[in-house]
């Protein structure tokens, strides 16, 4: 999870005009990550990320408001990191 600039992303077809942003995606992709969060905009724009590499293991996601004078939200979520049986 953190901040980043890619403001060229385009999350819903999974696509980027700029060479770094692609790179960006082609990371994602070839670690097999997912995004979770994509609520928090700003102007159109995907402010935080968070990405897991397994489907249930973040929950409960919930974005708060600014800490103090920064423009920073605070992002809480629950990690489900007990292994069910069987699996």
């Amino acid at each position: 999870m953190g901040d980043f600039n890619h403001p060229d992303i385009n999350w819903e077809d999974h696509t980027a005009r700029h060479t770094l942003s692609r790179r960006f995606l082609h990371s994602i992709d070839n670690n097999f990550l997912t995004l979770v969060e994509e609520d928090q905009m700003r102007r159109d724009v995907l402010l935080d990320l968070l990405l897991t590499n397994r489907d249930g293991l973040v929950e409960e996601v919930k974005v708060w408001g600014s800490l103090g004078c920064s423009d920073h939200d605070v992002v809480e979520f629950r990690m489900n990191c007990v292994e069910e049986a069987g699996q």
